[in-house]
């Protein structure tokens, strides 16, 4: 249930927020700001007890990362203008070669 709610807060975060955040801060600043506030929260989830806590941590950390998403691919179609192509080959042979090096059978 969890997932579901965070899922559609997200969704809503990225449609409403994302332009609004982006242009204050900018996508660098967004991600980094991003990052410490997921960091954060996954530290509090290490000394939290409480369920409501838990969720809500939860939910504060997959709305940081439902706004991380979007913010790099946007800089990087930003800052290649006419070679977008090279951009988004790079982009999806870098997840590529992560995805490449798990051990699923592990």
């Amino acid at each position: 249930m969890i997932i579901t709610i965070s899922a559609v807060l997200g969704t809503v975060a990225q449609v409403f927020a994302f332009d609004i955040l982006t242009g204050r801060l900018g996508k660098l600043h967004l991600i980094r700001i991003c990052l410490a506030v997921a960091a954060i929260f996954m530290i509090a989830m290490i000394q939290l007890s409480s369920y409501a806590l838990v969720l809500s941590v939860t939910l504060g950390i997959f709305l940081t990362f439902d706004l991380i998403r979007p913010a790099p691919t946007t800089y990087l179609s930003k800052i290649t203008d006419n070679e977008q192509y090279k951009c988004r080959k790079h982009y999806r042979t870098a997840i590529a070669g992560i995805l490449f090096n798990i051990n699923v059978q592990y």
